[in-house]
């Protein structure tokens, strides 16, 4: 149901990046062609903070940055995290230019927060172990690690 209300979510930023709501983005033609959307809103970003807190819930602490992956929807859930990353990246000019809501940006970048947690539950669920990385110092060298924790 969740990934279902982002999908949802999804859509109506594309509609609203597309034909920018508010005064000064084309009067009544954009205000029909927005009709059936509702963009998203604040309360929409605390709904994905809401998500992202029952689903840290679920799994460890992180100490450690970990390696994406473990099963196949959990490696898709961190190629939608990226993805998602790479959009705000990309919306947040058009943002600054005064082409859409800032709360965009917003959902853009708790979005991806919830993707990263919902992949690590995923996995989590399917009995796969997260894979640590880190950089120990050495006597006179930094030693990449990845380990199963």
């Amino acid at each position: 149901q969740q990934l279902e209300a982002v999908q949802a979510w999804l859509l109506d930023i594309g509609s609203a990046l597309c034909a920018p709501r508010g005064e000064n983005h084309g009067g009544t033609l954009q205000a029909r062609k927005l009709q059936r959307t509702k963009g998203v809103t604040h309360s929409d970003v605390m709904a994905v903070e809401t998500y992202i807190d029952r689903a840290d819930a679920q799994v460890s602490e992180l100490r450690n940055f970990i390696l994406p992956g473990g099963t196949p929807a959990a490696a898709a859930l961190q190629v939608a995290r990226t993805v998602c990353r790479r959009a705000e990246r990309r919306v947040w000019p058009l943002l600054l230019a005064d082409h859409g809501d800032h709360v965009i940006g917003i959902f853009l970048n708790r979005l991806s927060d919830y993707l990263f947690v919902a992949a690590r539950v995923e996995a989590r669920i399917a009995g796969a172990t997260e894979k640590h990385y880190r950089i120990e110092r050495k006597i006179d060298r930094w030693q990449r690690k990845v380990m199963d924790m």
